[in-house]
C-alpha cells in the first residue's frame, strides 16, 4: 500500500499540506519547526487508533481540522472538531 496524497489542514504547526509522492523515496525536510514532525503525526493519525492522537491536534487558533490519505483502493479522512475525531473509509 502507498500514499498516492496526503493533505493536511490545521494540524499541530500546519496550516496546509499537500503531498503528492512520486518515486519510491520521499524526503521531509526543512527547519527546526517547520512542521515535519506534524506530517508524519498526520500520517500516524490517520491510520492508527484514537489513543495515539495526542491531546491538542488543532493547531492553534483553528477550530477545526481534517487529515486525508488518499491510498488508492482505499481513502482514508480523520477530522478533528473540539468535541473529538472522525474517521471515514472509502473505498
Amino acid at each position: 500500500m502507498k500514499i498516492l496524497r496526503l493533505t493536511a489542514e490545521n494540524i499541530k504547526k500546519l496550516r496546509a499540506v499537500e503531498i503528492t509522492p512520486t518515486g519510491e523515496l520521499v524526503e521531509i525536510t526543512g527547519r527546526n519547526g517547520a512542521g515535519k514532525t506534524s506530517v508524519l503525526d498526520c500520517i500516524w493519525w490517520a491510520l492508527a487508533g484514537t489513543k495515539h492522537i495526542q491531546a491538542v491536534p488543532i493547531r492553534k487558533g483553528a477550530t477545526k481540522a481534517r487529515i486525508k490519505l488518499d491510498l488508492g483502493e482505499l481513502t482514508v479522512e480523520r477530522r478533528f472538531s473540539e468535541k473529538g475525531s472522525t474517521l471515514t473509509v472509502e473505498n
